[in-house]
């Protein structure tokens, strides 16, 4: 009893930490950009793609072995998880169906490292929001920038939130968000720093509708004349 206990620990701490380390694995962004379609993501850990992680708690990335890893679906489930939405055939987003104690907080985080030779001035942003609107309460994702040093930023306007009562029938639907946003510090070659998708409950009652995100571009600039932020 006492090896199976210990042969159960330690297979806990190695599952934790092959999701922290691919957690703390940082994409690399370079002069070109970044980006994202999900496609590959088939609702599991192992196939996240690199740097990006799922929280369910606000607090603590999935793990490996998590059962809220729920596979690839066409939506209007009943089970709260991590799901790849297929939108369309072979068209995925990395989702989650929030309940009353899953991404409600909750969290989508990527990682990303300067990997060009200057620093960045400003970062430009771009995803689509999916939602189904299948319940009638609303749901929120808002996107956050943080540094290496802690600092937090809500982005203005990268806020999306559905409605709190239910589309008949209901249907997938995208909305498209960007920003170009001065950062506080520049990100220096070869600095870390987080993009983090947070999803809370907004208003209404009952069952929550199923969100995610798609097609994520992210650019660092090193200079872009007086313009401080477009929408």
């Amino acid at each position: 009893m006492a090896n199976s206990a210990i042969m159960r620990k330690m297979l806990s701490f190695l599952l934790m930490a092959a999701a922290a380390a691919k957690a703390a694995d940082p994409v690399s962004l370079p002069p070109t950009g970044w980006q994202e379609n999900f496609n590959n993501f088939l609702g599991t850990h192992s196939s996240l793609p690199r740097g990006v992680c799922v929280s369910k708690d606000g607090n603590t990335p999935m793990l490996p072995d998590d059962p809220d890893f729920r596979g690839i679906d066409d939506g209007n489930v009943t089970t709260g998880g991590c799901y790849a939405w297929a939108l369309t055939d072979g068209d995925h987003a990395l989702g989650y169906q929030p309940t009353a104690d899953e991404f409600t907080p909750g969290w989508f985080r990527i990682v990303f490292s300067n990997s060009s030779d200057t620093a960045y001035r400003f970062l430009k942003v771009s995803y689509d929001t999916v939602c189904l609107n299948n319940a009638d309460r609303s749901s929120r994702i808002e996107l956050h920038f943080t540094s290496t040093n802690g600092l937090a930023i809500k982005l203005p306007g990268m806020t999306y939130s559905s409605q709190d009562v239910r589309d008949a029938p209901p249907q997938w639907t995208r909305t498209r968000l960007k920003t170009i946003f001065r950062l506080p510090r520049p990100i220096a070659p070869d600095k870390s720093f987080e993009l983090r998708w947070t999803g809370k409950d907004e208003g209404g009652s009952g069952s929550r509708d199923e969100i995610g995100i798609d097609n994520i571009r992210v650019k660092g600039i090193t200079h872009i004349g007086t313009v401080i932020r477009v929408r």
